[in-house]
């Protein structure tokens, strides 16, 4: 049975729900970290939510602070010879020049590139490595600090998000592993 009142209530609470987390992102209070890799449909869809985000906030200052670029060739395979095969070549050089052409148009947001690794990372001690190596830095690790300090404000909020398959929960994982760390 359809209970009208329990529906308004219903849409009431998420209304104010959204209100709050709209407030939070003005304020500073909530930051985002977009995650993508290095291809065409990630960048497209990285560039569209990067503008999207920036576009909703109305107060100073982007929505986006970061963007983590995964899975990056390291950049030995195009200056080594003897590490890299044609097919790694091109990838290198393609992964390079997305990057390139993708950090003007998400400014000021950071990017960070985390390379591709040649095993999973799993547990604490990966997520660590991850975090300690690849997602550290005084931009990244200034997304976790709270907004200027006022009385009752609560903590800031971290979203990662981008499309799927890309590293969001690893890379928050490991971000938060890293948090812990520095306290």
């Amino acid at each position: 049975k359809l209970d009208i009142d329990k529906a308004l209530e219903l849409i009431d609470t998420t209304q104010t729900k959204i209100a709050n987390f709209q407030d939070a992102v003005d304020s500073g209070g909530a930051q985002f970290v977009v995650v993508g890799v290095p291809t065409k449909l990630s960048f497209e869809e990285t560039r569209r939510v990067v503008a999207d985000l920036n576009e909703m906030k109305s107060g100073p200052g982007p929505a986006v602070g970061s963007v983590v670029v995964n899975q990056i060739l390291p950049d030995e395979l195009l200056e080594d010879a003897t590490k890299r095969s044609a097919f790694a070549k091109r990838r290198a050089r393609s992964h390079a020049a997305k990057i390139e052409e993708l950090e003007p148009i998400i400014a000021p947001a950071k990017v960070h590139k985390v390379p591709y690794v040649d095993t999973e990372i799993v547990g604490g001690p990966g997520l660590s490595y991850l975090g300690d190596l690849h997602l550290s830095g005084a931009d990244l690790e200034d997304l976790f600090e709270p907004p200027a300090a006022e009385e009752g404000k609560p903590p800031r909020v971290v979203v990662f998000g981008g499309k799927g398959g890309v590293g969001k929960t690893t890379c928050s994982a490991a971000s938060a592993v890293r948090m812990m760390k520095l306290g």
